[in-house]
C-alpha cells in the first residue's frame, strides 16, 4: 500500500507531465533515427512504450545496445521495444537515443526482402 501511495503522490507532483514530455522526446528522436537509417522500417507505439521495426532480425542490434548498457527487448523477431521507466529524465532519453542512433545508423542497408514486381 505504501508503494501505491507514493506513486499517487508522484502523480500529483507532475509525473504524467514528465511521461508525456519524455514520450514525445523519445518518439521524435526515434523518428529522426528512422529517417537516417535505412534499416528502420517503422517507429510505432504510444507514450513511453515505443517499438522500432527493422528490416532484419533485431538480435544483433539488441546485443550491441545491451553491450552499451541499454536494456531493450525484442517482442518480435524484427522489433526493438523501448520502455523506459516513468521517472526517466531528458538527459537519460538523450543518452539512450545517442546509443540507438549509433547502432542503427551503422547497420548496412539490407537487400529488399520483398522486391516489387512489375505487372
Amino acid at each position: 500500500c505504501r508503494a501505491a501511495a507514493v506513486f499517487l503522490d508522484e502523480l500529483d507532483k507532475g509525473l504524467l507531465d514528465n511521461v508525456r514530455a519524455r514520450g514525445a522526446q523519445l518518439r521524435e528522436g526515434l523518428e529522426d533515427i528512422a529517417a537516417a537509417s535505412p534499416a528502420v522500417r517503422e517507429v510505432r507505439g504510444r507514450g513511453l512504450m515505443l517499438g522500432v521495426q527493422l528490416d532484419r532480425p533485431a538480435k544483433d542490434a539488441h546485443c550491441e545496445l545491451y553491450g552499451r548498457r541499454l536494456i531493450l527487448n525484442t517482442p518480435q523477431r524484427d522489433v526493438l521495444r523501448v520502455v523506459p521507466p516513468f521517472v526517466v529524465t531528458a538527459a537519460q532519453v538523450d543518452e539512450a537515443l545517442a546509443h540507438i542512433r549509433a547502432v542503427l545508423t551503422a547497420l548496412p542497408a539490407a537487400p529488399d526482402a520483398h522486391p516489387q514486381t512489375n505487372p
